[in-house]
């Protein structure tokens, strides 16, 4: 398949609203209260996770094993690397992480979490969607000749996932529609957040998508961008319902995200050139998602007193953008660092 510079122009503005996410935008103003800007945003942003694990399924040759197994073994030896990375900047600087309660015993407890944190959460805030795409991939590769299993598998993931992030704040306490400790497994976020639930339904909706030799045109561009607006706006009032009428909390993803992404995957198709004088600065979008939190730590720590200046909060996001594709472009420059950044 020829490379689509549209989808890497979209993948580079779906990691500038990664940012977005873990840096609240303007929240330190606004409050993140409903309807304010950086809430907005943070709604918004919620199709960039999701969007590159479709454009993965879509774009991946899961007919090719050697070349599948060998990019899988590098992303494995790179997000190892990346954990060590910022294993050391937390200990360095005290900084705490999260500890889950797995079992009773303290022992067993923190072997679990060290196994959970290497192999599913990520040993970083972002860190998760590397072994998240890694189990999506592997699930995709054992079950891709098999389309319609494949897509009931995903369906079902999906579901239980929307389940694990919303929906179970539908039923009172006393309702247990799923056994324990499935239910209690399942309500927390981090859990469902993962190669299983998120990244296996979103890479096998692409590859389904990469078969069905999708076609579209000029006259279709105005209505997919008229989609994708609709949805964005309905997936936003989709999260208010369930936190206005059920107390749930902004999520990962909701039900209308496949629709959404699906929508946003139709636009990358339907115009492969556009981005091309861009090309070197489009394929820098896992450059960008690795490298941001390095910035957030330096201007957190190093610099906590700008944080203080009313105009801060409103370059801040901007600014680690920058730096983090400026980082990523001198690295890009340099081969042997490439894998690093996920350059190709």
């Amino acid at each position: 398949m020829p490379r689509n510079h549209f989808i890497d122009l979209l993948k580079l503005v779906a990691a500038f609203f990664v940012i977005c996410i873990h840096t609240n935008t303007t929240a330190k103003i606004d409050g993140f209260e409903q309807g304010s800007f950086s809430f907005i945003i943070d709604n918004i942003a919620r199709f960039a996770v999701p969007f590159f694990f479709i454009t993965s399924g879509y774009l991946i040759n899961f007919k090719n094993n050697t070349k599948l197994y060998k990019r899988l073994a590098i992303i494995f030896v790179t997000y190892l690397l990346w954990c060590g990375v910022f294993i050391l900047i937390r200990r360095y600087n005290d900084l705490n992480y999260p500890v889950f309660v797995f079992a009773e015993d303290h022992s067993l407890n923190t072997t679990i979490n060290r196994i959970y944190k290497l192999f599913v959460f990520g040993y970083e805030r972002h860190l998760w969607f590397f072994p998240a795409y890694i189990i999506g991939v592997l699930l995709v590769k054992v079950l891709h000749q098999h389309m319609k299993l494949l897509a009931s598998v995903a369906i079902v993931l999906y579901v239980l996932g929307v389940t694990g992030q919303q929906l179970r704040f539908i039923y009172p306490d006393h309702v247990n529609f799923l056994l324990q400790p499935v239910q209690q497994w399942l309500q927390e976020t981090q859990f469902t957040r993962d190669g299983l639930f998120l990244a296996f339904p979103m890479i096998a909706l692409g590859n389904i998508l990469s078969r069905q030799n999708i076609k579209t045109t000029q006259s279709t561009l105005p209505f997919l961008i008229t989609l994708s607006i609709g949805l964005t706006i309905a997936q936003y009032y989709e999260c208010l319902y369930f936190i206005n009428n059920h107390g749930a909390k902004v999520s990962e993803y909701y039900l209308t995200t496949p629709l959404l992404v699906t929508s946003i995957l139709l636009i990358g198709i339907s115009k492969p050139y556009i981005g091309i004088k861009l090309r070197r600065i489009t394929r820098l979008s896992g450059g960008v998602y690795l490298l941001h939190p390095l910035f957030m730590y330096l201007l957190l720590i190093k610099y906590n007193h700008l944080f203080q200046m009313e105009w801060f909060p409103y370059l801040y996001t901007l600014l680690l953008f920058g730096l983090s594709l400026l980082t990523a472009w001198i690295l890009s420059l340099i081969k042997p660092l490439r894998p690093l950044i996920f350059y190709q």
